[in-house]
């Protein structure tokens, strides 16, 4: 009977370890994926709406159009990159709140 009960909870503890590990990797998985997400940032556009881009993807959909519609009213200058607000998820904040830094 002892040796049944040794063995049962032996069985026990190798489930529960099996689990732990899962939950390290599943943990591991959200950090990294956490890590991508703060990677990303928002491009604000002269045009009024965002458009969200990775850093790795340099290419601009809206800087060749002109902030105004007037043809008679220079074209602005495109944006810096290295001037523009960076704006990051932080762990555990919803999707849509963001915090500019």
């Amino acid at each position: 009977q002892a040796r049944l009960a040794y063995l049962a909870l032996l069985d026990q503890l190798r489930i529960a370890k099996q689990r732990a590990d899962d939950a390290e990797l599943q943990a591991r998985a959200a950090l990294k994926a956490a890590a991508a997400a703060r990677s990303r940032r928002r491009v604000k556009l002269p045009i009024g709406g965002e458009q969200e881009q990775s850093q790795t993807a340099p290419s601009r959909v809206a800087d060749d159009k002109p902030a105004c519609p007037c043809p008679d009213q220079p074209q602005a200058p495109p944006t810096d990159p290295a001037t523009e607000a960076t704006t990051v998820r932080n762990p555990g904040e919803e999707a849509g709140s963001t915090t500019v830094r």
